[in-house]
């Protein structure tokens, strides 16, 4: 895929928290939940539906996640299972910093389930180009 192709919109099922994806089981440690374990399938099946591509360069992804069903859902708590589903699934080789170079989250009322739109990322800007944005006096957090 080339930098300059549309994004991939992927329909997803509706988001998990982190907070539910595993389970402590005495003598085991941490286990994959009951309900993080359907929500792998229904994901993989969503996955395989939509002939997602496989992707070979770096990319973003923006997770529009309908707010139809999550209660008070944290945005950072979103991410994880939906990464994981997409690097199962080889649409992505891994969600590292070296493959996912950005993702964001977006809540969208009235929607349930989620789309993930992924692009071959773009240039990652220049350290000097960043900090040349913060006022001089903080910029030493910065180096």
């Amino acid at each position: 895929m080339l930098d300059l192709e549309p994004p991939v919109s992927l329909a997803l099922p509706g988001p998990i928290s982190t907070n539910n994806l595993f389970r402590n089981e005495p003598g085991k440690g941490r286990v994959v939940s009951a309900e993080y374990a359907s929500w792998k399938k229904t994901a993989r099946d969503a996955i395989h539906a939509n002939q997602a591509p496989r992707f070979t360069l770096p990319v973003t992804i923006s997770l529009f996640v309908g707010e139809k069903g999550v209660g008070q859902m944290d945005s950072d708590n979103t991410a994880k299972a939906y990464l994981d589903a997409l690097v199962k699934a080889k649409v992505i080789p891994d969600d590292s910093r070296k493959w996912v170079r950005g993702i964001s989250v977006y809540w969208v009322p009235g929607m349930a389930g989620a789309v993930a739109e992924i692009r071959v990322a773009p240039r990652a800007p220049l350290a000097a180009e960043i900090v040349g944005k913060v006022a001089k006096g903080l910029r030493e957090l910065l180096r």
